[in-house]
């Protein structure tokens, strides 16, 4: 994980993922998360 203090300008670590999607615009999407999908430290 990179430090907040050498993070470049525009990274969001946080907000970052492994896989990236697109997403169809002007369309319903629905999304399901289980509890398998979230990491807690």
């Amino acid at each position: 994980m990179i430090p907040t203090n050498e993070l470049s300008e525009g990274i969001f670590r946080l907000l970052d993922v492994d896989n990236r999607t697109v997403v169809p615009v002007h369309t319903q999407v629905r999304i399901l998360i289980s509890s398998a999908d979230v990491l807690h430290s």
